[in-house]
């Protein structure tokens, strides 16, 4: 990354938060986002310095790569697109896809009463995962070593070359190049037994096969919102979006979804967006 990039992306973001405001206060959120951004760029990029912890509001997050957990940070914190309201201080949270628990941080930010559970599918990360969870004594967070998908069993998983790594998936098309190994799978429905207050879900390309399964065993109407990413077009042929939004319809949702604009449109192309659902009345 060059440093006009760098500072074009920092101005943006700083612009971001000012415009629209934070859960966490404009100025602790912009003062943690430049201190971890001046390390990102300078020693880390610029001097080779290998970072592999940091702290944030009062949390100790541990990482493999630094340049990983400041891509996590900016994606989870500044847009601030996890934040919800709840009646309750202790609210039933599910975090499919957690990697090393950056979300996890932010949720206990906002309710530190909440109880979370957490998968994540990749062993190296899910050891992180559980340092992090650990070593800053969180409570009511369960974990999970297993990919969310639509049966039990195992399935073929598709991880970047390097541990930590920001996108690991059941679909190949995910990732330019990849290890192979084999995780176990398991079923969302499964664990919704009772309200859910939010799911975030960010599990590369299984979002599809998860919600059906919610679907078909009647477990969307026990969850008021979620936030997924989803993942569009992973196959120039594959349209599903009419499928997917009709589940959330036929259950009484409402939805809202924010999609970069990336002039022209091209057919086929691969679209990676934040679909918000909530339930309606």
């Amino acid at each position: 990354m060059s440093f006009v990039e760098w500072f074009w992306r920092l101005v943006s973001n700083f612009g971001l938060i000012l415009r629209r405001g934070h859960s966490q206060g404009k100025l602790p959120i912009l003062s943690a986002y430049l201190r971890i951004e001046l390390k990102r760029y300078f020693l880390v990029q610029l001097l080779k310095r290998n970072i592999t912890s940091e702290s944030i509001f009062g949390f100790k997050i541990n990482f493999y790569s630094y340049e990983a957990f400041a891509t996590l940070f900016e994606e989870v914190f500044i847009p601030d697109c996890y934040y919800f309201s709840s009646l309750s201080d202790e609210p039933v949270i599910f975090d499919c896809g957690s990697n090393i628990g950056t979300a996890i941080f932010y949720f206990k930010l906002l309710y530190p009463k909440c109880r979370i559970t957490a998968f994540e599918a990749d062993d190296d990360t899910f050891k992180m995962l559980e340092r992090n969870v650990a070593e800053n004594r969180l409570e009511n967070v369960k974990l999970f070593n297993c990919a969310l998908y639509d049966s039990k069993g195992t399935v073929t998983f598709y991880a970047g070359p390097q541990p930590g790594s920001l996108v690991s998936s059941t679909r190949k098309e995910s990732l330019a190049s990849s290890v192979t190994k084999e995780v176990g799978t398991d079923v969302l429905a499964d664990y919704v037994s009772g309200q859910v207050d939010f799911v975030k879900m960010d599990i590369e390309g299984a979002e599809d096969r998860v919600i059906k399964n919610l679907f078909e065993m009647h477990k969307l109407p026990l969850i008021k919102e979620f936030v997924i990413e989803y993942h569009h077009h992973m196959t120039q042929n594959e349209d599903r979006l009419g499928d997917f939004l009709g589940m959330f319809e036929e259950s009484r949702f409402g939805y809202t979804i924010k999609a970069p604009l990336v002039p022209p449109f091209r057919k086929g192309e691969f679209q990676c967006f934040l679909l918000y659902a909530y339930q309606t009345p």
